[in-house]
């Protein structure tokens, strides 16, 4: 029966993850730490805890946290429309994923529990390589 189950499990995580569709164009955001350290080091800048990746066939973005650092507030904001929302997730999960609309420029400011300040911008395209 627990061989039935994990089977079960890991056919559905396979099947179900409609994030990485074939034949998809992934393109990775630069998110920038706004964060100053307190003193200053010799050392190279810490990498930031947040990834971002664009799926251009569903129009969204994934935002990877690589350490838990509690909730994490983002505001997008659609400067082609002026739209803007906010989402607030946890970053235990590991990720958030947000829909975009095509053709337009994004400011991302990204704010967490342990009091780090991230931003990224960057654009939508929807052009098609054929």
């Amino acid at each position: 029966m627990r061989k039935f189950i994990l089977l079960l499990l890991l056919a559905l995580l396979s099947v179900s993850n409609p994030i990485y569709a074939k034949g998809e164009e992934i393109i990775k955001i630069e998110v920038i730490d706004n964060t100053k350290p307190g003193t200053k080091t010799n050392r190279i800048p810490a990498k930031p805890q947040v990834e971002c990746y664009f799926y251009s066939a569903l129009k969204c973005l994934e935002l990877l946290f690589l350490s838990n650092m509690g909730a994490a507030m983002v505001s997008l904001e659609n400067q082609t429309t002026g739209e803007i929302h906010s989402y607030v997730g946890n970053s235990a999960s590991g990720r958030m994923v947000i829909s975009v609309e095509s053709a337009s420029a994004y400011r991302m400011d990204i704010t967490t529990e342990n009091a780090h300040s991230y931003h990224a911008v960057f654009f939508t395209d929807d052009e098609s390589e054929e």
